[in-house]
């Protein structure tokens, strides 16, 4: 049977989504590459629009671990091989679902992507490529992905045609407004347009240009675009509409196009909206140091956050100066130079003025000669204070010679003793360094024995112990300093710098002292004792003054005391008046004149002091002491267990007798050592058991005896800090300084 078939007078093949058969691979209309055309003066072109068919990946990896597929996008613009940035958007189905990628379905495989073209008129005359890159990536079940494949679509676009002017040049470079949201905006400002004949200029749409010849064209893309012609001056104002934007920094600019050097030149804008009108100065303190004819002080920067035209007031050795540097702005100050002041200390105010309102910020300088000494001239130093290393300045022409002449003074008798030494030093990079300190603690006298300061016992030996014990020290150290400048080969251009006078108390400078008054406890912590304990109060005095010890805050009695030539003492107190609990602190007074009332005596800023902590006593006690830091005798009760291990060196030597060996015992040598126990003491006080460990010798001091117990501290380790208590127990090793070989404690 024939069947009648009426077919089309133009027969095509049907398309759809479903019935498509796989492409083999992507399809763009237009192809690429495809050239577009754009003259300069021209509106921007309408969008560049891609109808595109992408390859049907999940067909291809039916077979594959992918769960899903999806397309990232990437482009690029280029100029004669270089990037040019800001002339090209892509929009459409792919670039709406970046940047997590466009998910592939059988469904969604033909698209259109769209090219935007914006601020044409900004760019030179010359054929641009664009490239949009899609980077298909497969999903695993893990949610990872692996990219398996990228197709690029590239079009070119010739841009033809005259340049608006032939140099346009814009100044000055930036300009700064400020605003406090909710009054008036700020006044216009101007610039200046270098050009001949016509030009086009944009600005950022966050401003207006007004005045000269312009004529508004069009705004696009935020950019609104004016003409003019030849050089002028014109106003830039600040839109109402910045009244909307939050507190904050905002940039913009204008261009114009100088074809002298083919580009377009900006004029960058800064605004800064303030909420109020209070200035914050950071920092408002500036410490500055010169050295005459080596090293100038430089210049530093206070910030300003806040609206107002700077103003300020400074000292004749100050210099200021405003810095706007794109929204942020300041104010550098810097010393005079160095040259038009005399070597001291310089102390001043600079004061900023905006919006009628003062700030003020404080300046300290201080101008050195070639030697930063570093160590006081009128008070104590410490040999171990890094704080006093001394610097030299000069020419790398110089050597630095120091010479120093040394007083340093035995325990007993104040006996003197001298010595010179002489040290030359290189300059590198100007600068020498010297540690004066660390010479003089080498040198001075050390406590060798607790008999150099008649402390044999506990207990009181003289009449005067009755009233108040002290012990004497030795003087501070005193130093006669040259510092003499050597030129290599012009002996004429010599100088010398010469200090006198100079006192050192061995160790580490007190966290708080006087100038004529100084505790000898370099942390200052409070101390443990019990009612059975004796401690040792070691400080600094010149004046005859008197020590006042307090008991749970409440005043006791004064220890009157009179140093004489003396200057380093130490006050033994007695805690046997006292019951666990008690808080006992002994003060050291600064010097005064007249008649001090008890406000005086109350007040912490005129005394140093020591506190006490009384605990119950215990089964043992031992009051070892050790010399500190300082070379003083510092003192502890111990009130834990102790054990006294005997060892024995035994030599022997084996003899023969009657065909039998035999060993016979020629010598022995007997060493002894102590472990004992701190009892509980304060977290504190660990501090100073590590002083007691550093010790070179220690002593096992009684109230009942004058016989003395040399100690060796041997420790190598102990708990230092342990987070989970608040008071502690320690054992310490000591090996014993037995004096004759027969001897053994007990």
């Amino acid at each position: 049977m024939a069947y009648n078939i009426e077919l089309h007078s133009e027969p095509e093949f049907s398309s759809s989504s479903v019935s498509r058969p796989p492409s083999a691979d992507w399809e763009f209309s237009p192809s690429p590459p495809y050239t577009m055309n754009y003259e300069i003066g021209d509106a921007d072109p309408s969008n560049f629009e891609i109808d595109t068919i992408i390859h049907d990946y999940i067909t291809s990896y039916a077979d594959s671990d992918y769960v899903s597929f999806k397309i990232k996008t990437s482009s690029l613009v280029t100029l004669g091989g270089e990037a040019y940035e800001g002339l090209m958007e892509l929009e459409g189905e792919i670039q709406d679902a970046q940047p997590t990628g466009y998910v592939l379905s059988e469904e969604n495989l033909e698209v259109t992507n769209e090219v935007a073209f914006t601020n044409l008129f900004l760019a030179l005359p010359g054929l641009y490529n664009f490239k949009i890159g899609f980077l298909v990536y497969g999903v695993l079940e893990d949610d990872s992905e692996e990219l398996l494949d990228t197709k690029i679509y590239f079009f070119r676009l010739l841009i033809s045609g005259e340049t608006p002017s032939e140099s346009v040049v814009l100044s000055p470079e930036s300009l700064n407004f400020e605003h406090i949201v909710g009054e008036s905006l700020p006044a216009s400002q101007t610039f200046n347009i270098s050009a001949t004949g016509t030009f086009i200029i944009g600005v950022v749409d966050r401003f207006a240009l007004s005045g000269g010849n312009l004529v508004f064209q069009e705004t696009v893309d935020g950019i609104s675009k004016y003409q003019g012609s030849d050089s002028q001056t014109v106003n830039i104002t600040l839109a109402i509409t910045i009244e909307l934007e939050p507190i904050g920094y905002y940039t913009g600019f204008a261009y114009g196009y100088n074809a002298a050097i083919s580009e377009w030149l900006p004029l960058d804008l800064y605004v800064q909206l303030y909420e109020t009108s209070t200035a914050l100065l950071t920092p408002t303190f500036l410490e500055f140091s010169a050295i005459k004819n080596i090293r100038e002080a430089e210049a530093q920067s206070v910030e300003v956050n806040g609206p107002g035209t700077i103003t300020f007031a400074h000292p004749t050795w100050i210099i200021c100066e405003v810095i706007y540097d794109g929204f942020l702005k300041s104010v550098s100050i810097k010393p005079i130079n160095s040259d038009d002041l005399t070597a001291g200390t310089y102390e001043g105010v600079v004061t900023l003025t905006l919006l009628g309102v003062d700030y003020e910020i404080e300046i300290l300088h201080n101008v050195y000669e070639n030697v930063v000494l570093g160590l006081s001239e009128d008070s104590i130093n410490f040999t171990k204070d890094h704080d006093t290393i001394s610097t030299f300045y000069e020419s790398v022409d110089f050597q630095v010679q120091i010479s120093l002449d040394i007083t340093y003074y035995n325990y007993k008798y104040r006996v003197s003793n001298s010595r010179v030494l002489e040290y030359l030093m290189g300059l590198f990079a100007s600068k020498a360094t010297f540690f004066i300190g660390e010479v003089l603690d080498n040198i001075m006298k050390e406590l060798l024995s607790v008999s150099l300061i008649d402390m044999e016992t506990l207990a009181n030996t003289t009449v005067a112990d009755e009233t108040a014990y002290f012990r004497t020290y030795y003087a501070p150290c005193e130093v006669d300093l040259g510092i003499s400048f050597l030129h290599k080969s012009n002996p004429e251009l010599n100088h010398v710098v010469n200090y006198t006078d100079l006192k050192f108390i061995s160790g580490r400078k007190p966290k708080r002292m006087f100038t004529d008054a100084i505790l000898l406890n370099y942390y200052g912590e409070d101390l443990r004792v019990t009612p059975s304990s004796y401690a040792m109060f070691n400080f600094y005095k010149e004046s005859n003054h008197r020590l006042r010890v307090y008991k749970n805050g409440e005043f006791e009695y004064n220890i009157n005391h009179a140093p004489g030539y003396n200057r380093l003492f130490g006050y033994r107190h007695k805690f046997n008046t006292y019951s666990p609990g008690d808080v006992v602190e002994i003060r050291l007074y600064k010097d005064y004149e007249g008649f001090a009332t008890t406000s005086w005596f109350d007040d912490s800023a005129n005394y140093l002091s020591q506190i006490y902590r009384v605990f119950p006593e215990s089964n043992q006690s031992f009051h070892v002491a050790w010399e500190n830091e300082h070379r003083v005798l510092e003192i502890m009760e111990f009130t834990g267990e102790f054990k006294l291990p005997l060892e024995y060196d035994n030599t022997t030597v084996k003899s023969y007798q009657d065909f039998l060996e035999k060993l016979k015992k020629v010598d022995v040598k007997r060493t002894q050592n102590m472990f004992i126990n701190t009892g509980f003491i304060l977290k504190e006080n660990v501090k100073r058991i590590d002083g007691l460990l550093s010790a070179k010798r220690a002593w096992i001091l009684s109230d009942s005896s004058d016989s003395v117990v040399e100690l060796i501290p041997v420790n190598k380790k102990f708990e230092n800090v342990d987070s989970t208590l608040e008071i502690y127990e320690l054992t310490v090793e000591f090996n014993i300084n037995l004096n004759n070989d027969s001897e053994i404690h007990t």
